[in-house]
């Protein structure tokens, strides 16, 4: 009883019900039979109670998931592939169709549009069906975000963080198929900077994938530690900056 009590009261209740309602054990057998009445009386009850049970504590744990959530897909988070695994099939696989919310996007109010679930049941069932593809997919609800999705060029692999875009993430990423059990961005986030106009001038910036694409550049993707720690570096806005950081000169 000890799992019984620590599922959700409604759900105690349901699993109860149903067992007080399998709890007749009854023989089929002939005189020449070879099955225990135990047997028979026991072996569908058990396994369709086994099946009730597990739905049950993995639609717990997955509410549990999603409230301890921060709502973030950072590297550590442990609950935005199973999210991102239900909102696929709630919005679609480009996550575009508002069809499953109660009030649907407008343009008189686009900010609080789309809102609301539009069949609370339907949304369970989906989250039930996001459960076992995501099982399938990383071999857990919980998998940390970072040890799927990768920031990986070249000998650096580091843990991603960031989302679709049409989830209305600031962080774009869009992550391609897995290969291997991890996800590399396809597209999203590129150049970014924050400028501040004083004197002298402050900036900080970040090209993602690194400033320069030649094969065996240092620089192809000297830039994803900082993409994967959420961190922009220094950018250099003075000569006396550049040639402090010069690696070579080449006369014309």
């Amino acid at each position: 009883m000890r799992l019984i009590s620590a599922l959700p009261r409604h759900a105690s209740g349901l699993l109860l019900a149903f067992l007080a309602g399998c709890s007749g054990i009854q023989s089929t057998n002939g005189r020449d039979g070879t099955q225990g009445a135990l047997i028979g009386g026991l072996f569908d009850i058990f396994f369709w109670t086994t099946a009730a049970v597990y739905a049950l504590v993995m639609l717990y744990l997955a509410v549990a998931l999603f409230r301890g959530w921060n709502r973030q897909d950072d590297a550590d988070s442990r609950a935005a592939l199973l999210f991102e695994t239900w909102a696929k099939q709630f919005a679609g696989p480009n996550f575009q169709s508002d069809a499953n919310f109660r009030v649907r996007w407008s343009p008189e109010d686009p900010i609080q549009t789309p809102t609301g679930l539009k069949d609370p049941a339907q949304a369970v069932a989906m989250l039930k069906s996001a459960i076992a593809e995501t099982k399938r997919l990383y071999g857990a609800i919980d998998r940390p975000f970072g040890e799927v999705s990768r920031f990986a060029l070249d000998k650096v692999d580091l843990p991603g963080n960031g989302g679709f875009g049409n989830t209305g993430i600031f962080r774009t990423i869009t992550w391609g198929p897995l290969a291997a059990g991890k996800r590399t961005p396809q597209h999203g986030e590129t150049w970014v900077s924050l400028v501040e106009f004083s004197t002298p001038i402050k900036a900080v910036g970040l090209m993602s994938y690194g400033n320069a694409s030649q094969l065996g550049s240092p620089h192809r993707a000297d830039q994803l530690k900082y993409l994967s720690d959420k961190t922009l570096r220094t950018l250099w806005t003075t000569r006396a900056q550049v040639e402090q950081h010069l690696e070579g000169r080449t006369a014309y």
